[in-house]
């Protein structure tokens, strides 16, 4: 039987749209595929922005939810504990047991904030220093070299700052 008798004998059985209605019946079939597609894309995208808005909803939840100051360096400590006596550590269990209540004894979270606030002060005056030291070079005019490696200086001295005010403001 040949190609056409087949196809013939298929589209008289067939009781949908007219053949002429299929001349270009693979772009009809493609244009179908494509809507598909796009609705398919289209429900996905919009279930992906809904998850990531949902992310963006609880994460403040959960990060406020973690514990800060004393209370994490406890079960920061605590957790190490647990550690070394699963693995039979004795001392490091002892150093972590005195480092827990030496904790326990003097950690309070005024101390905590005057530390982070030494670290920022301290992160602060590095960065002038080497801003000073930047202007510097550049006023007496030194080599490029020497200028950029202080520009390195300067921008590693910030990146510092910025980690410090990071690590005072949890």
């Amino acid at each position: 039987m040949s190609a056409a008798k087949l196809r013939d004998g298929l589209l008289r059985t067939y009781s949908g749209p007219r053949v002429a209605d299929y001349k270009c019946s693979g772009i009809a079939a493609k244009r179908t595929t494509n809507e598909q597609h796009s609705t398919i894309v289209r429900s996905l995208m919009n279930t992906s922005i809904k998850a990531f808005l949902l992310g963006i909803a609880i994460y403040p939840m959960l990060c406020s939810a973690q514990t800060s100051g004393c209370d994490a360096k406890r079960s920061s400590i605590e957790r190490e504990i647990a550690y070394a006596q699963a693995h039979g550590n004795a001392k490091r269990i002892d150093g972590l047991e005195t480092a827990l209540a030496q904790m326990n004894a003097n950690c309070t979270d005024a101390v905590l904030r005057s530390d982070a606030q030494r670290k920022v002060t301290a992160a602060e005056r590095k960065l002038s220093e080497r801003q000073h030291d930047l202007q510097e070079a550049k006023a007496n005019g030194k080599s490029a070299k020497k200028i950029a490696e202080r520009q390195r200086k300067v921008d590693e001295a910030h990146a510092e700052l910025e980690r410090v005010l990071v690590e005072a403001s949890q």
